[in-house]
């Protein structure tokens, strides 16, 4: 019966702990575009390699890797083929992005309802990036 007890005390502990606790959430910025320039792109090939496990080999793959990396106002590393495809080093590209934050909820009156506490940029995210207009006007030609 004791084991009851105490059982039952500790969950409404935690569920008491629990209510007070803030909550965060997640806001991102409508969508931005700055210039850029293509400053290198990486790629490595898929290759396996072999690893003992006791008295046999196992065969390990390594999966292709592909980064873009994009100088601007803003640097982002990107990795995907298809981004790394479709650009050469030196291209000047549009990048399109967006700033993510987190905000902050708490109940500071303790009235059971979350008030917005505190709003804070965490990064910046990737959404795509296309070849600049002069680039695509080059290419016509």
């Amino acid at each position: 019966m004791k084991l009851g007890k105490t059982l039952i005390s500790i969950l409404a502990g935690g569920l008491i702990l629990f209510a007070g606790c803030k909550e965060y959430r997640t806001e991102y910025s409508a969508p931005k575009n700055e210039d850029a320039v293509v400053s290198e792109k990486y790629h490595r090939s898929a290759y396996i390699t072999f690893m003992h496990v006791g008295k046999t080999m196992m065969p390990l793959s390594h999966p292709a890797v592909n980064r873009t990396t994009f100088d601007g106002i803003i640097d982002f590393t990107v990795s995907g083929r298809e981004i790394y495809d479709r650009f050469n080093e030196q291209d000047k590209a549009n990048v399109f992005y967006r700033e993510v934050y987190r905000l902050t909820y708490d109940d500071l009156d303790k009235d059971g309802k979350k008030e917005f506490v505190n709003r804070e940029f965490v990064d910046y995210e990737f959404l795509d990036a296309q070849p600049a207009m002069t680039e695509l006007a080059r290419g016509a030609n």
